[in-house]
């Protein structure tokens, strides 16, 4: 049986709505590693915004920030300390060279950068000790290699913002990650989603207090990505003041919310009870949950968006017809429920067959009449992706 959990791994890879240079995005409820004492020291499997300063080949000084998602991504930037400028205004200006990479399981990695979103070079080394890191880097084609000693920069948090905060929301989860706290800034990395949109955005935010605000047109010109950051206790509160396109995000990724200090997500779930809920109360939910067994995850899932429909013409019989998408996945994050409010039910969902590596539709229903064959309605639902094999 395929888990929803593939399908938010799914769901972000082929979505298209980022408007940065490609980065592998990792749905953040994906393989996460959590610390449940803040006391146990940091693993380098683990979330964590670390800085490091030395040299590549003993003579190019470096300031580098690193960023772990803890599922298997690495991000940051990196600049040359001995080539900062100053703007008109007298501030001074590293030059940032971007970084997007991958940590392998034997804690070694690779690390890509990129300079106006062109690609540069890349970092090769291990992170098995995060005190030090240390490896090869070369440039693009490279014809050039130096070799590397970076150490950590240690800072020591009082305020309470360095960490790991978690927005746990099942159906528009985030991933917040704070760090390199100084007595004006914070170092954060944020992966927001919703539906098939998703961003993910790094920066530095100016600190004052338990306020932490960030504002750069990173995006676009004219208008600033603007976020404002509340720590209180062990939550982190969010609040974007800007759209989401001047933040990278997709259409429908925001920023706003509670980001908490531990991972905790909701399950998906079907509503009952309210207007224009699929089912007439909690019992009708039990039924069909009994019905459907464990896939009830996918169903609850894949109708994040819930609409009424009419039912076909040529099913003789009563029911109300509710289909669900999630935004931006239609033809492969779908499922349609018929109920007739007394315990009847005709349904089916989109799934994923990891052996055959192909798309299916699952049909459920307790209609002896209809076991072999799905209503007329269900047919007519199916028809932009009627390729897909009908399981029953």
């Amino acid at each position: 049986m395929r888990k929803f959990g593939f399908f938010l791994f799914f769901l972000f890879i082929f979505s298209s709505c980022k408007n940065e240079k490609p980065k592998k995005s990792i749905h953040p409820l994906n393989s996460i590693q959590v610390l449940s004492d803040k006391n146990i020291p940091i693993a380098p499997t683990d979330a964590f915004i670390k800085k490091y300063t030395g040299k590549i080949g003993d003579k190019y000084p470096i300031e580098l920030v690193l960023i772990n998602w803890s599922n298997g991504n690495l991000g940051g930037y990196y600049f040359y300390t001995d080539k900062i400028i100053t703007d008109n205004d007298g501030n001074k200006q590293p030059q940032k060279i971007e970084l997007s990479g991958e940590l392998n399981l034997n804690e070694s990695f690779q690390i890509d950068e990129f300079a106006d979103d062109n690609f540069t070079g890349k970092f090769i080394g291990t992170l098995s000790d995060l005190s030090k890191i240390t490896g090869t880097w070369s440039n693009a084609d490279s014809s050039k290699s130096m070799k590397y000693i970076l150490n950590e920069s240690l800072s020591i948090d009082k305020t309470g913002w360095t960490g790991a905060w978690y927005r746990n929301d099942a159906q528009s989860p985030g991933m917040l990650i704070l760090g390199n706290v100084t007595d004006q800034t914070v170092d954060f990395g944020l992966e927001v989603f919703n539906g098939g949109h998703s961003g993910l955005l790094e920066g530095t935010a100016n600190l004052n207090g338990e306020i932490a605000t960030f504002k750069n047109t990173i995006f676009d010109d004219i208008e600033s990505c603007f976020l404002i950051f509340q720590q209180k206790d062990s939550i982190v509160f969010i609040n974007q003041k800007s759209s989401n396109w001047a933040c990278g995000f997709g259409m429908r990724a925001h920023a706003n919310g509670k980001y908490e200090n531990y991972f905790s997500p909701k399950e998906p779930e079907l509503s009952f009870g309210k207007d224009n809920s699929i089912f007439l109360d909690r019992t009708q939910r039990d039924l069909f949950i009994t019905l459907v067994g464990d896939w009830y995850e996918d169903f609850a899932f894949n109708m994040q968006e819930v609409v009424n429909i009419p039912k076909s013409k040529k099913d003789k019989f009563e029911a109300k017809v509710f289909t669900g998408t999630v935004v931006g996945l239609a033809s492969t994050n779908e499922a349609i429920i018929l109920t007739n409010g007394k315990g009847l039910f005709w349904a089916a969902v989109i799934i994923y067959n990891e052996i055959t590596d192909r798309f299916q539709v699952k049909y459920f229903t307790n209609d002896e009449i209809k076991k072999e064959k799905p209503p007329q309605t269900i047919e007519d639902w199916r028809m932009s992706f009627s390729e897909y094999e009908v399981v029953i």
